[in-house]
């Protein structure tokens, strides 16, 4: 399953597996090779960073004698070092056990691991290793969460679920930092009045989620959001269960804002009610006040 909050160029991704086994692979890092090219001319040698919310980077490398595979402690971050000017990140829970992929690297023919048969394959098999751009291939660079505490189990289901933030920046994990402590360590949300319920910060989403008591007919929301250095806030969105249709005015610390690059909203609408999403570029560390009207308030 899929959430997106636009217009961030970031989006959740949760899996949910049917099983009675913990043990799948949830997540690895792939890298798809068009025909015509090979893995060096899409990636950098120094393929692979990954980084901590204390803003430590180490940078693996896939150069022949130069490996040190020594791990980054509490690494949260990993970078794909792409040849373009924005590159894929993700942002991961922490103890999701990232290791690296140094298998099936033939030496002869190219610095990385390079498969051609999948993403597209004329033959059923489990491994094609090739030395020639003939035909669409990958390379793997890394793998996480399989086997990792942060699955969650939920034994009357029969379900493993788990979950991670992706994106593309041009920042480097200094810059980052800020996302993923927004992230992994959401700024707490603290309700003025009592027309509306908080459900607090659902990272499925990313975004926090409140509950309008009066069906269809908000009132004004005001709320502070308690950022700090170890919770900051980035861009974050809302969802709003029953608002309703109708259209909203916002001012942060007290000050309107007006719909367009800076705050914007929408409806999703349900069985139940039409709720109202919106997002807001404001990244800070400072607390911050919001309060959302029904326009004309």
């Amino acid at each position: 399953e899929y959430y997106y909050i636009y217009p961030d160029a970031v989006s959740t991704r949760k899996q949910i597996l049917h099983s009675n086994r913990l043990h799948h692979e949830w997540q690895e890092t792939i890298v798809l090779h068009q025909p015509g090219t090979r893995p060096e001319e899409n990636m950098e040698l120094d393929a692979l960073t990954w980084g901590n919310t204390a803003g430590e980077a180490k940078t693996y490398t896939w150069k022949r004698g130069e490996h040190d595979d020594g791990k980054l402690r509490d690494a949260t971050i990993q970078i794909v070092n792409l040849k373009s000017k924005n590159r894929p990140f993700i942002i991961f829970e922490p103890d999701s056990g990232l290791k690296l992929m140094r298998c099936c690297v033939e030496e002869q023919w190219c610095h990385f691991p390079w498969w051609n048969h999948w993403p597209v394959s004329q033959l059923p098999n489990d491994g094609r290793r090739t030395g020639v751009p003939d035909r669409p291939a990958h390379s793997s660079l890394a793998q996480s969460i399989e086997d990792s505490p942060i699955i969650k189990h939920d034994k009357e289901a029969g379900t493993f679920t788990a979950v991670s933030l992706y994106g593309m920046s041009e920042k480097s994990v200094v810059g980052l930092v800020p996302l993923a402590k927004s992230w992994n360590y959401p700024a707490k949300l603290n309700l003025a009045g009592n027309s509306f319920c908080s459900q607090g910060y659902d990272k499925y989403q990313r975004a926090y989620v409140l509950t309008c008591k009066n069906n269809g007919n908000p009132s004004t929301l005001k709320f502070k959001l308690a950022a700090s250095e170890d919770s900051p806030v980035v861009n974050p969105a809302f969802v709003i269960k029953g608002w309703g249709e109708g259209e909203a005015g916002l001012k942060v610390n007290g000050k309107p804002v007006k719909c367009g690059k800076s705050f914007r909203f929408g409806y999703r609408h349900t069985l139940e009610s039409s709720d109202l999403i919106v997002w807001l570029k404001k990244e800070t560390a400072e607390p911050v006040r919001i309060s959302l009207s029904p326009r004309g308030d």
